[in-house]
């Protein structure tokens, strides 16, 4: 299913090559058309239906509805809060067209996992040392015929240590800078592949309240599944509206990883995004440094124009 909302062709990945629709037609010359229908308010009727190819959609806003549009592969359409198409813009071929590499992508994720227990924290358990009792000998060393016994808090007792218990330790994984741009530049070519990118024109939200956002995401189908939309600048009103919506994520491009990445079914950004991509994961160290936003002096003092 696209993440359009509209009828549309279903394709294959090689439809992005400007495939005609003549691959789809069945024996009597009919092409499907896909319609989507809403059941309640989290269910999909869906539905089938043949028809000629001349009255298949022919404007450019049809034609990118059924991911059959005459652009390049690295072209992408930029759609707004409505899912109508606005225009295009060209994606970075560095980032979106990186190869495939299933082992790096996992030794990232697995750097990710460690690192966040490891930020958790292994609650170690409580030694013989640490453990609350008295220091007092329980019996005599000889004369009651029973075993030897110096404390109660030994491993043995009830109420006792715990013999070989977990102790804190730094349990996170050190990864080359250099491998996990690759993982993340190898995940969002693998995304965009799939179809499970799209871009948004902006994300201008002024009010705070989160029925008003989640009637917006709910009336163009952007909420549903998992979805991650991602801008260089989240601002207070959407931070505030979008906190309480399940299974609907807004973050800054920095704090992003590739679990992140991984776990939402549907990545929506900004084309100012895109830029910040670049910044953060292009193997060219010279983009990465022309991209780079440094402080302004000002009065003799470094001030950070950061924007995050």
């Amino acid at each position: 299913r696209s993440f359009l909302s509209k009828p549309l062709i279903e394709a294959s990945y090689a439809s992005m090559h400007n495939n005609p629709l003549s691959n789809y037609m069945n024996e009597d010359g009919m092409v499907p058309i896909i319609n989507e229908s809403n059941i309640g308010s989290r269910s999909t009727k869906i539905s089938i239906q043949y028809v000629n190819p001349e009255d298949a959609p022919k404007t450019d806003a049809e034609m990118f509805t059924t991911k059959d549009y005459p652009e390049d592969y690295f072209t992408a359409p930029v759609v707004n809060w409505d899912r109508e198409f606005q225009s295009t813009v060209s994606l970075p071929k560095d980032i979106f067209g990186e190869v495939l590499r299933t082992d790096i992508i996992h030794r990232c994720v697995l750097h990710r996992v460690y690192q966040r227990r490891s930020q958790d924290g292994v609650k170690p358990t409580k030694t013989v040392t640490t453990i609350s009792g008295s220091g007092r000998k329980p019996r005599p060393q000889k004369g009651s015929g029973r075993a030897r016994l110096g404390k109660v808090r030994a491993a043995q007792m009830i109420g006792g240590a715990k013999a070989h218990g977990k102790v804190a330790r730094d349990i996170s994984w050190d990864l080359p800078s250099k491998v996990l741009r690759f993982g993340m530049r190898s995940a969002l070519s693998a995304k965009y592949a799939l179809g499970h990118i799209a871009i948004i024109d902006n994300i201008d939200f002024n009010s705070t309240k989160t029925k008003d956002l989640s009637a917006l995401l709910r009336k163009n189908k952007w909420s549903g599944d998992k979805v991650m939309f991602l801008h260089n600048n989240i601002s207070k009103e959407l931070r505030i509206a979008s906190h309480n919506i399940p299974y609907v994520y807004f973050s800054t491009v920095k704090r992003i990883n590739i679990w992140d990445l991984l776990s939402k079914k549907l990545i929506v950004m900004t084309p100012e995004s895109l830029t910040e991509l670049q910044r953060l994961y292009s193997p060219d160290n010279a983009v990465r440094r022309s991209l780079k936003i440094t402080g302004v002096k000002k009065k003799g003092k470094k001030t950070n124009t950061k924007t995050y």
